[in-house]
C-alpha cells in the first residue's frame, strides 16, 4: 500500500527552476526597470534572491567568504617602468589600508556578480574607498547633450538609493572621460562587475549550483514545517484485532484481560508524533492480532532530498575550491600521495584567473588617482601543503647530490625564514663548505681546485684525516 501526499512548500522562499530560467533568458541582456523606461539597469538575479539562498546555505557562504579572502588579503606588487619607488610604495600602502573595504566589495562581486565602492576622503583627510551596499545600487542610463559637438550621447552613472535618504549619483571610474564638465563634482565609483552580456553585471559565480542550493534551502524549510506542525505523517501503523480483549499480561492471580488500547498506548508512549495509527476491528474472533507499518511515499520531498545531497559538491565545483581549504577533512590520502598539493596548485591557478579583473581595475584606479601605471599583481597565498612539498623536494635533491648544501639551505630559508634563528653560526655562503654536494649524507667532493687542502674540507669528515692535514700544514711552515 502506498499513499501519495503533496509536499508543502514555502512559495516566499523557494525559487524553482522555471523562475531562474525566466530571469536568465529574458529578451533583455540587462534586467531593465520598465517603470523607468529602461533607464535603470539592474543585476540578472536580484540581490535579495541571492542573499536568501547564500545566508541559508552554510557551505556556500563560507566558500564565498574564503575565496574573497584569498583573492584580496595578500601582498600587492606594482611592476613596470615606474622609476618612482616612493610613489609605488605610497600606492601599495593605500591598498593595504583599504583591504577591508576591498574585501567587502569582492565578496559582493562573488555573491551577486557585481560590487562597488565609493572613493572618499576620510576624517583625517586621507584618500580611501568605502564599500556600497549592493542592494542599494543600480546603473542609470542617461542621454545628454554634448555642447562642444552639438550631439547627444549616452552616459552611465552608478546610483545609490536608500529609502528616506537623498539619491546619490556617481561617476564610474573607468568612464571618467565620457562625462560632461558639469559632473566633475560627482564622487567617483570604483565598480567591479561585467561579463559577456553586460558591461556592468556578471552572473554570480555560484549560479551553476542554483537549483541544488534552492533544493537544499527548501528542504530545510520543509523540515522546519514538519517540526512546527508536530511532524507530518511519515507512516501509518495499521492494527487488525479481534473484537474482544486478548490475554497479554499474566499475574499471580491468573490471567488478566488487558485491553489492546492500553497496551498500544504504553508501547507508543513518547515515540513521536510522525506516526498515524489506524485500528481496525474484525468481526471474526478467530483472526489473530496483526500489526503492520505502511510508509507514506513523499516523492517531492525525496526529490528535494536527493538534490540537496548534491548541493555541497556542486558549490565546491562551481567555485573550484578544495575541501581542505574550508577545513573539511573527510578524505583519506596515502603518505606518498601528491593529491592535496595538486589540488592547491589548481586552486592557485584559479585564484590568479579570478584576480585579473580586479587587478586590471586597480591599475586603472592607480593611473587615474595616483598617476601610477605599473602592472598590478595581488600575490596568491602560499598554502602549507605546498611549502611542505617544496621542502621535501629540496631535501630529496640534496640527498641525491643534485644541489649543494648552500642551495639547499637557501631554499629552506626562503620557505621557512624563521628557521635561521636556530642556526648556531652565522651563514657565510663564501665558505667552500656550502659548495659541497652530498649523497645520502656522504660528501661527493668539491669540483674546484682539489690540490688546495682548504677546498677539500668537505671530504675530510674523519677527524684523523683532519688532524693529519693540520699537522702537515704545521710542518710546512
Amino acid at each position: 500500500m502506498q499513499i501519495q501526499t503533496p509536499t508543502k512548500t514555502n512559495n516566499i522562499h523557494f525559487i524553482n527552476k522555471a523562475e531562474k530560467e525566466r530571469l536568465l533568458n529574458g529578451q533583455d541582456t540587462i534586467k531593465n526597470d520598465d517603470k523607468n523606461r529602461g533607464t535603470h539597469l539592474k543585476p540578472y538575479i536580484p540581490v535579495a534572491v541571492c542573499d536568501n539562498l547564500i545566508y541559508q546555505t552554510v557551505l556556500l557562504q563560507s566558500a564565498i567568504d574564503t575565496l574573497a579572502e584569498d583573492m584580496v588579503l595578500n601582498d600587492l606588487t606594482i611592476t613596470g617602468n615606474e622609476a618612482d619607488e616612493v610613489k609605488n610604495n605610497t600606492v601599495k600602502d593605500f591598498w593595504l589600508n583599504n583591504q577591508d573595504e576591498l574585501l567587502k566589495q569582492v565578496t559582493d562581486y562573488l555573491s551577486y556578480g557585481f560590487g562597488a565602492s565609493e572613493v572618499i576622503r576620510k576624517k583625517d583627510g586621507e584618500l580611501g574607498i568605502a564599500q556600497i551596499q549592493a542592494d542599494t545600487l543600480y546603473i542609470k542610463k542617461e542621454t545628454i547633450n554634448d555642447y562642444s559637438t552639438g550631439e547627444s550621447k549616452v552616459v552611465y552613472y552608478a546610483v545609490q538609493q536608500i529609502a528616506g535618504v537623498d539619491t546619490v549619483k556617481m561617476r564610474l571610474l573607468d568612464r571618467l572621460d565620457e562625462y560632461p564638465a558639469t559632473d566633475e563634482e560627482l564622487h567617483i565609483c570604483f565598480w567591479l562587475g561585467g561579463g559577456r552580456k553586460s558591461s556592468f553585471f556578471d552572473y554570480p559565480c555560484w549560479l551553476a549550483s542554483f537549483n541544488h542550493v534552492s533544493a537544499s534551502v527548501s528542504l530545510d524549510i520543509l523540515d522546519a514545517d514538519k517540526l512546527a506542525n508536530g511532524n507530518l505523517i511519515s507512516g501509518i501503523l495499521t492494527i487488525i484485532r479481534p473484537p474482544a480483549p486478548i490475554n497479554l499480561n499474566p499475574n499471580s492471580d491468573g490471567v488478566t484481560n488487558v485491553p489492546i488500547e492500553d497496551t498500544l498506548e504504553e508501547k507508543m508512549e513518547e515515540k513521536g508524533s510522525g506516526l498515524f495509527t489506524l485500528e481496525l476491528t474484525t468481526l471474526n474472533p478467530d483472526i489473530p492480532l496483526n500489526v503492520e507499518y505502511i510508509q507514506i511515499s513523499e516523492s517531492n520531498y525525496d526529490y528535494l532530498k536527493e538534490m540537496a545531497s548534491k548541493a555541497d559538491q556542486k558549490i565546491l565545483a562551481c567555485l573550484k575550491i578544495p575541501k581542505a581549504r574550508l577545513l573539511i577533512d573527510d578524505t583519506t590520502e596515502s603518505m606518498n600521495s601528491n593529491k592535496t598539493n595538486t589540488l592547491y596548485k589548481i586552486y592557485s591557478n584559479e585564484l590568479n584567473k579570478r584576480q585579473r579583473p580586479l587587478e586590471n581595475l586597480i591599475r586603472v584606479f592607480n593611473t587615474v588617482i595616483f598617476d601610477v601605471t605599473g602592472k598590478v599583481e595581488i600575490v596568491t597565498p602560499v598554502f602549507v601543503d605546498d611549502k611542505e612539498t617544496e621542502a621535501n623536494i629540496n631535501t630529496t635533491l640534496f640527498d641525491k647530490g643534485l644541489i649543494t648544501l648552500g642551495q639547499a639551505i637557501r631554499k629552506i630559508l626562503s620557505l621557512y625564514p624563521e628557521y635561521e634563528e636556530y642556526l648556531d653560526i652565522p651563514l657565510d655562503f663564501n665558505n667552500p663548505i656550502y659548495n659541497e654536494r652530498y649523497y645520502n649524507g656522504k660528501p661527493l667532493g668539491l669540483t674546484e681546485d682539489l690540490n688546495n687542502p682548504v677546498q677539500q674540507v668537505g671530504d675530510l669528515i674523519d677527524y684523523t684525516q683532519i688532524n693529519n692535514l693540520l699537522q702537515q700544514q704545521s710542518q710546512n711552515r
